[in-house]
């Protein structure tokens, strides 16, 4: 049986000139990966460095729709890296299958496609090989592969390397760079350094083949072929399809110019200029956003002072940050940080400069019975200036489509269109209103906020059952319950199941039932690759969500091990939300577990310099102090947080492998003894016992209360091979039978069915 280091392959998922992609078992993590294998004749003639070249570019990409690097090794001579496992197949499969694809549907791949390239060229690599067969579809997600021919746009390629004295770009092995039905004119003609649009160009030959049903030139050789590219006219796309708007037909000619100069000037420009051609019915294409927009709306000032009006101007608020998070190119700061604002001591460009924003909406709202005064301005950050502002009079009843209006006219200031819709409205006012309450409290997330938010979210769905939002929200609602160990995981799961599943039924893309739903098959169903797939969702569809950055690096990437990604998931969640204490404390959390006690430290310090009642801070700060032997810091952390969080079994279970760590043994087992009184009226995980027993060196006891928990699906479980406290387990051998015991539970959920669909 073949092996590449842990990995066992059971089959051939493809080959090409360079390398052969195989599907194995991954044994650590109970999935399957696809494992790229470089050729040994291949590394006979040209060398490992150009593998080497691609494993060191794929594991600096980290994007929702760039297929992740999950390890890398050698195997006798052999060098190969690891991949997730798409089920779905390439586009080239996709292709193959259906021919023409819908014109939405195409446009909504090439979008992806592009804002996987915009990333990389933003970190100065162009990919030069896009293809179909190098876009793999995960339920229907695009994500960018096969990195092996990538160049740094800052290296000028060696004349060396690649000999120019015929028509195409050919290594010393004479292997083509690139594929000729796909090669920009002066990709195969040699240009002197990489350019990222060749791959606009390559992604408008794509475009061409999903709604054409072939590639825009056809030829008999490969020199006829690149010679067609380079002189012969784009072909009509109307021509050949008739449904395909004027607009939409355009944009494809102008990345398929053979000048590079005539092109669009990024992969953005083009996903902008599609998004426009979709979203409105004129023939002429229109100006996109230029530049890097940046929002931040501040919380309404509530003129007549009553709880009422507060709670509906946020509300609006609320939706304006979720409805702004849509329009392409324009990003919205979160309402952790923006909400810290509502005193307005500050000058407007003192706020801008602490959230990083170019742009203040700020507004002020009267109501007086039914009827509401808005007055909303758009500032400039630069110089306190506004660059828009209005004044509305509306019934309350109205809510819904002044949001829209809002949003509608600030999309115009900035020369774009919305791209998705602004959420779905209630039917009734009474049933937004409870919905905001609702998500107020939710944002709390206090064990007396989770329920109050959750009766306000019942009574919204009571009166509106068709309101996505509000199912979304309590979806979140429970799985907050159990991230944090506040409910038995079968008590919320199944409700949580229930919420998210009406929630999607009603609208495919609700972020929020997206979200809940990739934390659920995360943290509860083991079922990565299937969370992997709802957080990239969530995040393609809604870039502005810093809640569905933080969830995924939290409750996936680092319980894997995945630290790099982590750390980018949680960097761009504090650039959506740069005053967030949560997201904050979630950074020291990855530096924690990754080794990085110094960076741990100073996180939760900066967390508690944003909010120093924020308890969190000190229950994560108390165990990194402790492994800085820094015991009587660590003890004084976790009393204040036990005091704060009402003596919680996260704090206690933290406290007590401290005390037994620095000796203090009596504590210890008076605080197990605590811990295990509590569960008999309250749900307490059995994998928080297990960690002060293992630091007692009970180890009988703690796999037993560990093989307990697996059998609840308790949350801390997923952390058993990277947190700290289950270090010593790790050098028992019963760590093997533990993990055989998660996956065991996993595959009986697959069969029988229980797991969510």
């Amino acid at each position: 049986m073949q092996t590449f280091g842990p990995y066992t392959v059971v089959g051939t998922l493809g080959e090409g000139g360079m390398a052969t992609v195989y599907l194995a078992e991954d044994p650590r993590h109970g999935r399957q990966v696809a494992i790229k294998v470089m050729k040994p004749d291949t590394s006979q003639h040209i060398g490992p460095e150009r593998f080497m070249r691609e494993i060191e570019t794929v594991a600096r990409l980290t994007h929702p729709h760039i297929l992740p690097l999950y390890d890398s090794g050698t195997a006798g001579d052999q060098l190969y890296y690891v991949m997730p496992h798409i089920m779905g197949g390439s586009l080239r499969g996709k292709l193959d299958r259906e021919g023409k694809l819908p014109v939405e549907a195409a446009v909504a791949i090439a979008q992806g496609i592009a804002a996987g390239l915009w990333y990389a060229h933003q970190r100065g690599l162009v990919h030069r090989d896009i293809k179909p067969a190098n876009v793999l579809l995960s339920d229907g997600i695009p994500l960018v592969a096969d990195f092996g021919i990538a160049r740094s746009t800052a290296v000028v390629a060696e004349s060396t390397a690649e000999t120019r004295t015929i028509t195409p770009q050919i290594t010393r092995a004479h292997v083509i760079l690139g594929t000729p039905q796909y090669m920009a004119p002066e990709q195969a003609f040699g240009e002197t350094a990489p350019d990222p649009r060749i791959d606009i160009y390559a992604l408008g030959c794509v475009l061409f083949e999903m709604l054409a049903g072939h590639a825009p030139y056809v030829a008999a050789t490969m020199p006829a072929m690149l010679m067609r590219h380079a002189m012969d006219p784009i072909p009509s796309l109307q021509a050949i399809r008739a449904d395909v708007p004027a607009r939409v037909a355009a944009i494809v000619e102008r990345a398929l110019a053979k000048l590079p100069a005539d092109r669009f000037e990024s992969a953005q420009e083009f996903s902008r200029a599609l998004a426009t051609a979709l979203a409105t019915g004129d023939t002429e294409l229109v100006g996109v956003v230029k530049g890097d927009v940046r929002i931040a709306v501040l919380p309404f000032e509530s003129l007549g002072g009553t709880a009422e009006d507060q709670a509906l101007g946020d509300g609006i608020c609320d939706e304006l940050i979720h409805t702004l998070g849509r329009i392409r190119g324009v990003r919205v700061t979160a309402r952790g940080s923006s909400f810290l604002f509502r005193e307005r001591r500050a000058d407007v460009r003192e706020i801008a400069a602490q959230l990083n924003v170019t742009q203040i909406l700020d507004g002020t709202m009267r109501q007086l019975g039914k009827r509401m005064r808005l007055t909303v301005q758009l500032i400039n950050a630069s110089d306190g200036f506004q660059t828009w502002s209005e004044r509305y009079d509306r019934e309350v009843e109205d809510v819904f489509a002044l949001q829209e209006e809002i949003a509608g006219a600030i999309a115009g200031v900035l020369r774009e269109k919305l791209t998705g819709s602004a959420g779905q409205a209630a039917a009734s006012f009474d049933a937004y209103a409870h919905y905001l309450t609702g998500v107020q409290h939710w944002n709390k997330r206090t064990p007396k906020d989770l329920d109050k938010a959750l009766a306000e979210l019942k009574l919204a769905t009571d009166m509106d059952p068709a309101f996505a939002p509000a199912w979304g929200a309590i979806g979140l609602c429970y799985v907050t319950l159990h991230l944090y160990g506040l409910r038995a995981p079968g008590d919320v799961i199944p409700l949580a199941r229930t919420a998210v599943d009406r929630a999607l039924r009603l609208d495919r893309h609700q972020a929020g039932a997206l979200t809940a739903r990739a934390c659920i098959r995360a943290v509860h169903d083991w079922d990565m690759e299937a969370a992997e797939r709802d957080f990239r969702e969530v995040i393609a569809a809604a870039p502005s969500d810093a809640l569905a950055e933080q969830w995924y690096a939290v409750n996936l990437l680092a319980p894997m091990g995945r630290y790099d990604e982590a750390r980018a998931a949680l960097a761009r969640a504090r650039e959506l939300d740069p005053l967030s204490p949560a997201v904050a404390v979630s950074e020291g959390l990855v530096a924690y577990v990754s080794g990085n006690l110094t960076a741990g430290i100073a996180a939760c310090d900066a967390a508690l310099s944003l909010d120093p009642q924020f308890m969190a801070a000190y229950y994560f700060q108390g165990p990194i102090l402790a492994a800085a032997r820094q015991p009587d810091a660590a003890v004084d952390a976790l009393e204040t947080a036990a005091a704060g969080m009402g003596r919680s079994p996260e704090v206690l279970a933290a406290l007590g492998v401290i005390c037994a760590d620095a000796g203090d043994i009596v504590r210890a087992r008076e605080l197990v003894a605590e811990l295990v009184a509590a569960s008999e009226s309250r749900y307490v995980s059995p994998a928080l016992i297990a960690m002060v027993r293992l630091a007692l060196g009970q180890t009988d006891d703690a796999v037993r209360d560990l093989e307990r928990a697996i059998d609840l699906r308790a949350v801390e479980t997923i952390w058993l091979e990277v947190r700290p406290a289950f270090a010593r387990l790790r050098a028992d051998n019963r760590l093997a039978a533990l993990k055989e015991r998660r996956k065991a539970g996993r595959k009986l959920a697959t069969a029988t069915g229980t797991l969510l669909s």
